[in-house]
């Protein structure tokens, strides 16, 4: 071996110090994005019997609603859309919930479309998974 020769490694490791785990991500930074899998279809709060002229408002309400962050959507504007306790819906809500297996949720989120109209859905990940058409604001008691 020459005098100018050094050994070379294959691989190079870094000594620095650097966080394994991804960042948690602030929910109410998030523009919304929809889930609609969990969709009911059924009463009694399906959206099975939405009409076309009520399915085009309700998309474009939420076609709206993506230009906002979920903190100016459920904080700036709680007077409208609301994050509300599983405990203050109705008894026949929470009894769906149960059969849904979905009562171990905390929390759903209600978003205005009319004066009673309501869509309801909860948080899962970065999005928010749409669940009820609720036209005559019967999911929540809010007397």
């Amino acid at each position: 071996m020459g005098k100018d020769k050094k050994p070379k490694a294959a691989i190079s490791l870094s000594l620095e110090k650097k966080p394994s785990a991804e960042p948690v991500r602030d929910f109410y930074k998030l523009y919304p994005a929809w889930r609609i899998a969990r969709l009911e279809m059924r009463d009694p709060f399906g959206w099975h019997e939405l009409d076309r002229s009520t399915l085009d408002s309700i998309r474009k309400r939420l076609v709206s609603l993506e230009s906002s962050t979920w903190k100016e959507i459920l904080i700036d504007q709680n007077h409208w859309n609301h994050e509300v306790p599983r405990a203050r819906l109705t008894k026949e809500a929470q009894e769906r919930l149960t059969a849904l297996a979905l009562d171990d949720q905390e929390y759903f989120v209600s978003l205005r479309l009319t004066w009673k109209e309501r869509i309801w859905g909860f948080k899962s990940d970065d999005a928010l998974t749409l669940l009820w058409w609720d036209p005559a604001h019967d999911v929540w008691d809010d007397k």
